[in-house]
């Protein structure tokens, strides 16, 4: 059965200036035809580009030899591709070339038979593409050790594993952009944070939008960049804006992006919601605020200290008591603000391994001399883990005052 007609053309004479445009309007690869003994026959633009020479100079006078190393021609290289791609149908592989000028790369290339309407061979068409540049990145990958081997053998690979690690994050937004901001990157973790789909942004949308109006109309958002242009990096807390309008508060690095001559194209922007992570710092300093409020709204000095002995925290009333400030209070010995030590470090250790005391007989003696009979009642006090973390006690009450009650330490 004969092959159906190209559908794009009506005859053979609009079908060969087609393939003729093709052929010669693809600059990306070289496409190169020769005959059984090397003869070039079809030099195309993206060949012209490659290796350096002007079709008027290879067609039909040269040999495809010229574009190998001389240890390649030496060493029967050429011939290997050639004889393969007769045996199995094509070559395939990286190999060393060699530009007009000299100048060595490194191609991929595929090298197929020509045949004619009976199937004997007519010559060979090789197509091949510069990777000088793909495999210098992913060496340069293995060099800087952000990859083994095993996961990154090509550049393509490495573009790969990377795109696969941006659009599989999603706690971290990842936003790459042009210098006028225009968003050419959108991650997965961005499309959460911030709401939009990617294309509702790519190609589309200034990065501004993720800015509140009072920060763009202060000139925020070029502040950040030109500090990353002229350090390297910009880092800070920043509140920022969904596409539904809600407000959160984001942890954001912006780095910049150059080419490989070092000069500026874009920026790269990492950013975290940590709207969570402030609340709960709040709200732990409320619970703090309350704890101290309570310590020091006690007439009666009050005192934590750990397992061994030592103080852990005071409030004013034991300030007054003992004469020593809070600061110098604190990481000493309890034992050694009383007349009798011995008997005080016996008090504690009676709390840790019995739970509590009451009304244990003491008497504090203050910086200046001055004798107070105290008191002393502790407790034990456990993390949320159920461990023993220190004792509360209200150390110094004097008998004339009424007695204490006992303190328990959350």
């Amino acid at each position: 059965m004969k092959n159906p007609a190209p559908a794009a053309t009506a005859d053979a004479g609009e079908f060969f200036p087609l393939i003729q445009n093709i052929l010669e309007s693809s600059t990306e690869y070289s496409i190169i035809g020769k005959d059984l003994d090397g003869r070039i026959l079809l030099w195309n633009e993206g060949a012209c580009r490659l290796y350096g020479y002007r079709a008027e100079e290879v067609v039909g006078r040269a040999n495809s030899s010229i574009l190998h190393p001389p240890e390649d021609v030496q060493a029967g290289k050429p011939q290997q591709m050639l004889e393969t791609a007769l045996r199995h149908g094509h070559y395939e592989g990286t190999v060393e070339r060699l530009r007009k000028d000299g100048q060595r790369f490194t191609a991929r290339v595929v090298v197929t038979p020509r045949r004619d309407a009976a199937g004997t061979p007519v010559g060979f068409l090789l197509i091949s593409k510069n990777v000088s540049h793909e495999l210098a990145f992913a060496a340069g990958l293995r060099r800087a050790k952000l990859f083994d081997r095993a996961i990154v053998g090509t550049a393509q690979e490495a573009v790969d594993f990377i795109t696969n690690i941006l659009e599989s994050s999603t706690e971290y937004s990842v936003i790459g952009k042009n210098l006028e901001g225009k968003i050419l990157l959108w991650n997965e973790g961005a499309r959460r944070l911030y709401g939009y789909e990617p294309e509702e942004v790519v190609g589309r949308a200034n990065s501004n939008i993720l800015h509140t109006p009072e920060d763009v109309a202060a000139g925020q958002p070029q502040e950040m960049l030109d500090t990353a242009l002229r350090t390297g990096k910009w880092e800070g807390t920043i509140p920022r804006l969904r596409k539904n309008g809600e407000r959160f508060t984001a942890r954001v690095v912006v780095t910049p992006r150059r080419d490989s001559t070092g000069r500026p194209i874009g920026f790269l922007l990492i950013s975290k919601d940590i709207s969570a992570e402030i609340r709960l710092n709040e709200e732990l300093k409320a619970a703090q605020f309350y704890a101290r409020s309570l310590l020091e709204a006690s007439l009666d000095p009050l005192v934590t200290i750990s397992p061994d002995g030592k103080i852990t925290d005071v409030n004013a009333a034991s300030v007054e008591a003992t004469g020593v400030p809070r600061e110098r209070l604190i990481g000493t010995d309890f034992s050694d603000y009383f007349t009798v030590p011995d008997r005080a470090r016996e008090g504690y250790r009676r709390v840790f391994s019995e739970g509590f005391v009451r009304d244990y007989p003491l008497a504090i003696r203050h910086s200046g001399g001055r004798i107070t009979d105290v008191l002393y009642n502790a407790s034990v006090y456990r993390d949320d883990k159920g461990r023993c973390s220190g004792s509360s006690r209200p150390p110094a009450t004097s008998p004339r005052r009424s007695r204490p009650r006992n303190m328990r330490a959350s």
